[in-house]
């Protein structure tokens, strides 16, 4: 591509992003908050603690309690750096300006990716468009949750799969890897799919010595945080993610006390309850595959190209990933993953599926139009028009029904706030962030 293409992408993205961030006057969902209010606490010194309490599966002892024991840190961590760094603008806006500036950057990953798969200016051009113009994600990347850092990351580490010449390239992949689990749990499942592609490799470079750069790498990033969990809790995981293995229902995460949740306890529901469950979970992971990832028209697309070119490492490592967090998220973790968990783990895969609809869509034109006798490349170019039509059109709509809820619910929440603080409910508003919402108007945490 030439500089004036990734320029354009750029500046394309970023005004989109800027647009897209001026919309949210808050957080406005109660991961975002989450993410958000950590932000907060880092970046006024508390460190990894909370005066919040939104689940008892970590057992807390009392307020404050050690954060992120549930959700990796690291859009913590990154919201952070823009409060700290733009201390002059309000809190939740200084938070966005890092996801805004990734929001513009995934483009040019998408683009780099194309051409790195592809090798296509006007292939790579297009997946550009398509990431600017998201779909689904559109509303969410510039917000303070995982959806963009876990898209970056995930392009990165595809990236880097292509780049794999040397032993010590596994060292980046490592990092990488690292990055992908402290942003989310499942993002542990990169790891072992690195492992795996280091043991394809073995023939072209030295398995031992490549798994111990790749496992150098994630340690330097993961090592920090895994000893953070064993000082506070005795276990290098907590013990808020793996409790959720045996629950019942969704509404069992809010159980008290916590330890409830065993094996016991998970059997107790009869096996019929237990498939049945998973069953719905997997039908509504496939509908997120498909109408979410796949933004219904895409999908089709980028499946008819991992086919054709199914040979291609990249390609079968991503939906290798893709399949394994699929189950994940069905079977292991069905309530939370049929209840988005899926949905933000996917964002790791799309700026692929980005590509590969692309190239799908050359594949289904040229296929059709040789039946049709159509004049190809013209038929190509108004379907490409079309697909980025369409992108915009649902983009559009999505960000602003979006915005307009948590922009209502926010509101909601601060009236609520404004009419307990007239009434001089100070006792009940030190602990006002257990409502998820209206920590996003706020200049700090509140002190108990």
């Amino acid at each position: 591509m030439s500089k004036k293409q990734k320029f354009t992408l750029f500046f394309i993205a970023l005004g989109v992003a800027i647009i897209v961030a001026s919309l949210q006057p808050a957080p406005g969902y109660m991961d975002a908050d989450y993410y958000f209010a950590g932000g907060l606490r880092l970046s006024e010194g508390f460190g990894f603690t909370e005066e919040i309490l939104w689940n008892y599966l970590d057992d807390p002892q009392g307020l404050p309690h050690q954060s992120h024991t549930y959700w990796m840190p690291l859009t913590s961590v990154f919201a952070s750096l823009g409060i700290s760094l733009f201390s002059f603008l309000p809190k939740f806006k200084a938070a966005q300006i890092g996801f805004v500036l990734i929001a513009s950057i995934i483009p040019l990953l998408t683009a780099e990716l194309a051409m790195r798969i592809f090798n296509d200016t006007n292939k790579a051009f297009l997946a550009g468009l398509l990431a600017i113009f998201s779909g689904f994600y559109l509303p969410y990347i510039t917000n303070t949750d995982s959806f963009a850092l876990y898209m970056l990351l995930g392009g990165f580490f595809l990236l880097q799969i292509i780049s794999l010449k040397r032993d010590w390239h596994f060292l980046f992949l490592g990092l990488l890897g690292g990055l992908m689990h402290m942003t989310r749990a499942d993002g542990l499942i990169w790891m072992v799919v690195a492992f795996y592609v280091a043991w394809l490799k073995r023939e072209d470079l030295k398995f031992i010595r490549s798994t111990g750069y790749l496992l150098t790498g994630y340690l330097l990033i993961a090592f920090p945080w895994f000893w953070r969990n064993l000082q506070s809790f005795g276990y290098i995981m907590s013990p808020g993610g793996s409790r959720s293995l045996f629950l019942l229902n969704y509404d069992e995460l809010f159980s008290f006390p916590a330890n409830a949740l065993a094996l016991e306890h998970f059997f107790s529901s009869g096996l019929g309850n237990i498939l049945l469950s998973r069953w719905e979970a997997i039908l509504q992971n496939l509908q997120t595959g498909m109408v979410i990832q796949g933004l219904v028209f895409l999908g089709p697309l980028a499946l008819v190209a991992a086919w054709k070119e199914r040979k291609i490492l990249t390609l079968r490592v991503a939906w290798f990933v893709w399949l394994f967090t699929f189950i994940l998220m069905s079977i292991m973790f069905p309530y939370s993953g049929a209840r988005g968990g899926f949905f933000h783990s996917g964002a790791a895969f799309m700026p692929l599926i980005w590509v590969l609809s692309v190239e799908g869509l050359d594949i289904a034109v040229s296929w059709l139009g040789k039946k049709r006798n159509w004049k190809i490349e013209e038929a190509i170019k108004v379907f490409q028009i079309g697909i980025i039509t369409l992108a915009i059109w649902i983009s559009g709509y999505l960000v602003i029904q979006k915005s307009s809820t948590w922009k209502t619910v926010s509101e909601t929440y601060i009236a609520i706030e404004t009419e307990l603080e007239s009434i001089g409910a100070e006792e009940a508003m030190s602990c006002w962030s257990i409502i998820p919402l209206p920590i996003s108007q706020r200049q700090g945490v509140q002190q108990s």
